[in-house]
Formats: C-alpha cells, sequence, structure tokens
C-alpha cells in the first residue's frame, strides 16, 4: 500500500476560484450546467470540483477545494494530493470537503498537511462557508473544522467505499433477480476476494432461490484439492480462473460457477502486479471463460472491493449472453 504522502484523488473542476456562478455536473447530461449566481457578494476562494468514484454523506460525490496557480476551467480533469479537511455544518451531519493541491506541481511541492497552509487563507475559506449562503434564508452553512492530511485520506476513502458499496448493490441485485428469474443457481469459489463476492450475493432478497454456496481457497492447496485445479502451473492466471469456476461448479452442483483469483497487495504475486485479478464463469461444462480486470493499485481494502464489483458485473454479463442465446 502506497504511504499516506503519496495517495493522489481525480478532481473533476467545475468552479474557477474566483467565480461566482455554481456550475455543477450534470451527470444524467454529461455536462457542466450554471446551477445558479451566488446571491451574496462572496466568491469562492480555491478552484472547486469534485472526486469521481466517491460518495459523500449527501449522497452526491466527495467535494474538493483546489489550491492551484493559474486559471481553472469547468470541466477539467487533474490528479491531486489531499493535504487536509474542511468540516461543513448545514442541515445535515457535518460533510467533508478536500483541501488538496496539484500533484506533481513544483510550486505546491512544499505544502504537504494543513499546517503548511497559511492560517489567513484557511480562515478566508472558512469565511466564505460561512457568509456565501446568508442571502439563502433556507440554507446555512459553517465550517467547523480544520483536519490534516491523514484525516483527508480517511475522509476520502470512506467515500470510495460508499460509492462502491452502492454501485455492488445495484450490480448484485440484479444479478440475483436474473438468477430468480431464469430459476439458475449459482456457486462462488474465491481466492482473492475472500468471501465477499458471496456474502454480498447472501445478503440480497432472494438469495435463497440461487445461492448454492461458496468454498473459500486462499491456499493453493485447497484450490487443487477442493477445486480441481491444476498443480504446477500457478494460481493467478486463466487456466487457474476456468478451472475454479468448473470446479465449485461440480462441487456444489450449481447451474454456474464463478471464480475470482487474484493480487489485492500489498505485495506482488507469481511476478503479477498488485490489481491482477481473473474472474471465471462457467455455465457448463463447454461454456467456460476467464476475463483478465485491472482492479488497481493501492489499499488491498480497496482493490478486494474493486474485484468484488468486477466478479459481480462479469457474472452479470455472462449470464446475460447466456440468457439471450437460449
Amino acid at each position: 500500500m502506497a504511504g499516506d504522502d503519496a495517495f493522489t484523488i481525480e478532481v473533476v473542476i467545475e468552479i474557477p476560484q474566483g467565480s461566482r456562478n455554481k456550475f455543477e455536473w450534470d451527470e444524467e447530461r454529461g455536462v457542466i450546467r450554471l446551477d445558479r449566481r451566488i446571491p451574496s457578494a462572496a466568491t469562492f476562494p480555491t478552484h472547486y470540483g469534485f472526486m469521481p468514484g466517491t460518495r459523500s454523506v449527501d449522497g452526491d460525490p466527495l467535494d474538493a477545494l483546489v489550491l492551484a496557480e493559474g486559471p481553472l476551467f469547468p470541466g477539467i480533469w487533474m490528479t491531486a494530493r489531499p493535504i487536509g479537511v474542511a468540516w461543513v455544518s448545514g442541515a445535515e451531519e457535518p460533510e467533508p470537503k478536500v483541501l488538496c493541491v496539484p500533484d506533481g506541481d513544483p510550486g505546491a511541492e512544499s505544502i504537504r498537511d494543513i499546517e503548511d497552509v497559511p492560517t489567513l487563507l484557511l480562515d478566508e475559506i472558512a469565511q466564505f462557508f460561512d457568509v456565501y449562503k446568508l442571502l439563502e434564508p433556507s440554507h446555512t452553512r459553517h465550517l467547523d473544522k480544520w483536519e490534516g492530511r491523514k484525516e483527508a485520506n480517511k475522509a476520502v476513502r470512506k467515500a470510495r467505499k460508499l460509492a462502491r458499496c452502492a454501485e455492488r448493490s445495484d450490480d448484485v441485485h440484479q444479478l440475483v433477480e436474473m438468477l430468480c428469474e431464469t430459476k439458475t443457481t449459482i456457486a462462488i469459489a474465491e481466492s482473492c476476494t475472500g468471501g465477499q463476492v458471496a456474502a454480498a450475493i447472501a445478503a440480497t432478497d432472494g438469495a435463497g432461490q440461487c445461492l448454492r454456496g461458496a468454498i473459500v481457497a486462499y491456499d493453493a492447496d485447497v484450490k487443487y484439492d477442493a477445486l480441481g485445479v491444476t498443480p504446477g502451473a500457478g494460481v493467478i492466471n486463466e487456466t487457474a480462473a476456468t478451472e475454479m469456476a468448473l470446479g465449485v461448479r461440480r462441487a456444489l452442483g450449481a447451474d454456474v460457477g464463478v471464480a475470482t483469483t487474484g493480487v489485492v497487495g500489498p505485495d506482488s504475486q507469481e511476478g503479477q502486479p498488485v490489481g491482477t485479478v481473473w474472474v471465471g464463469v462457467a455455465c457448463d461444462a463447454d461454456d467456460v471463460t476467464a476475463e483478465l480486470t485491472d482492479c488497481g493499485d493501492g489499499d488491498p481494502e480497496e482493490v478486494r472491493a474493486r474485484a468484488v464489483l468486477q466478479a459481480l458485473r462479469i457474472a452479470k454479463s455472462r449470464l446475460s449472453l447466456r440468457a439471450n442465446a437460449r
């Protein structure tokens, strides 16, 4: 896992520094639109945007405050380093807004944590959140406190997890619904995902009608003995994924077998980098596939969660193709 000092985020700029126009990303249309003009005399003290692939306490992506020299424009994507987090209260629970600097910017190299930011600038940002909605009586805002880089990174990781959970919930419900409608049973063999694919299915309404069970096979010998994986050829490859899928289908008497095997970290395995994950799907003895997915690097928990999501989506896609072929 990369250290906190190397932790980066992706940010989409919505509002340039100095603007009174409140631009927002329109997810449905895929465009930046003008939401409103701030009625007070306050202007945004930093560039303002959001982090794709995150979910904050209000259900929207996590907000980002970007300290960057020179003009930026709505819709620009950039890689940034979190250096602190502001907790802003309103009608709901306090909402994190992550303060960050452009990654790789020599001018920001010395800014590593919240204490590296001038106090006057932090006060200016706090004042902005205190006053910019004063002329909107139905809304109040107040910046409660600042915290440093460590807490900012925690807020980002939590928001990423919330976003993945929301995505996973949609995918697993669709998968179980498809299985129940087609009266298809499923069995799961898991290595790198540690039982989380089966747990997600088991926690979904209707799982009792379709889930036969699961085998968690971390150890290579378990893959050989319980799932029929061929010894000596490695266990993080296409062949192992297909043999695991066939093996769990056979062992648990299911219509479909799904398997995951890969590297979630913190170290590489069998010469494969962290994030390498194979997902095998066996619909019958003659219909077996394995798909290689890149689940990225970083915290093993994050890589594992992305692998679970990929496994659910690949299984859903394969079952959809199977149903359409009938």
